[in-house]
């Protein structure tokens, strides 16, 4: 069993490895070499990945949820703090990304600091 492309392309936008990255600048190999290697990954580390990808879901799923709670937590000009809990989550959609990186032995383009990580 080999990852779907839909699996590998939500491997790359967590990688940070968007389309955009990869029109932007196709003369960088990185690109190309993370697509590589999420396609001979043996099946073990598959199934990781797999598994990975649904905790990234359902991370990403309940900072939407978070994202309509902090609006309603807004009335007129006074707001009530409740951005801890999408703090969390972000932190950690983060540290699942890393695992993923760390997982695959793909670069980490963290999009909040704009650096490439290599775990």
């Amino acid at each position: 069993m080999s990852l779907t492309d839909e699996q590998i392309t939500n491997c790359l936008r967590h990688l940070g490895c968007n389309a955009a990255n990869r029109a932007l600048y196709p003369f960088v190999n990185t690109f190309s070499t993370i697509r590589q290697i999420l396609t001979t990954l043996p099946i073990a580390t598959e199934a990781a990945v797999v598994d990975i990808l649904a905790k990234l879901t359902a991370t990403e799923d309940a900072m939407t949820g978070a994202l309509r709670r902090l609006k309603a937590n807004a009335v007129g000009a006074i707001r009530l703090t409740g951005d801890g809990e999408l703090r969390a989550l972000r932190d950690e959609r983060l540290a699942w990304r890393r695992e993923l990186a760390t997982i695959t032995g793909c670069p980490l383009l963290d999009g909040a600091r704009g650096a490439l990580m290599v775990l």
